[in-house]
């Protein structure tokens, strides 16, 4: 759920049970992170680790990767908290060799999980909204990989990002039919249309 270790915003973690110590500790105000507890911007911390793994095949924003800082690698809740994240902008923590490189996501997603899993770890009103998400998911185009019918990928990439990262880890030359090609393409689908409830007078 979103009250969980691995979903829970810091200044929401930071008050449950069992919260981690260093959880909001460097935080710049912790009166103002108190008072957004409970409010919708925890709510669009939790959505921004959803729709990353949406996208990501499951990984955690937090999760695989390697800690280029000082010292031992933090726990994944602490890399949360101080907001570290595998794309951060100047973050010690990058991801690991088994997830794409950043520009698998469309740029406009990436700097929204940026906003909210970076700069937004600490400071809550950053965080995009979920109808702001939502309407940048819908703006994606699809393509379903010709090599590997499991990978899909946004439509902005030529090639697939999945098998890309394949073939660099097992230094075999990419499949042909990873390239992106017009048929690959998924149709996009058409927003549902609202029904209006009629209003008693």
């Amino acid at each position: 759920s979103l009250g969980t270790e691995s979903y829970g915003a810091p200044e929401h973690w930071a008050r449950l049970e069992g919260g981690t110590a260093a959880t909001a500790g460097s935080s710049r105000k912790q009166i103002l992170l108190n008072e957004l507890r409970l409010k919708e911007s925890s709510d669009n911390y939790s959505l921004a680790i959803l729709v990353f793994q949406l996208l990501a095949e499951g990984n955690h924003p937090c999760g695989r990767g390697k800690w280029h800082g000082t010292g031992e690698k933090p726990t994944q809740r602490v890399l949360m908290d101080h907001g570290h994240w595998c794309y951060g902008t100047n973050s010690p923590f990058r991801a690991g060799k088994r997830i794409p490189e950043s520009d698998f996501l469309p740029p406009k997603i990436l700097r929204m999980c940026d906003a909210a899993s970076g700069a937004g770890a600490q400071d809550p009103p950053k965080r995009p909204t979920a109808r702001e998400r939502a309407e940048a998911l819908d703006d994606i185009t699809f393509a379903r990989c010709g090599a590997d019918k499991r990978h899909v990928y946004s439509a902005h990439r030529f090639v697939c990002p999945w098998c890309e990262t394949e073939a660099k880890i097992s230094k075999k030359p990419l499949p042909a039919a990873a390239r992106r090609t017009p048929e690959n393409s998924l149709p996009r689908r058409s927003a549902p249309k609202t029904r209006r409830t009629p209003v008693a007078v």
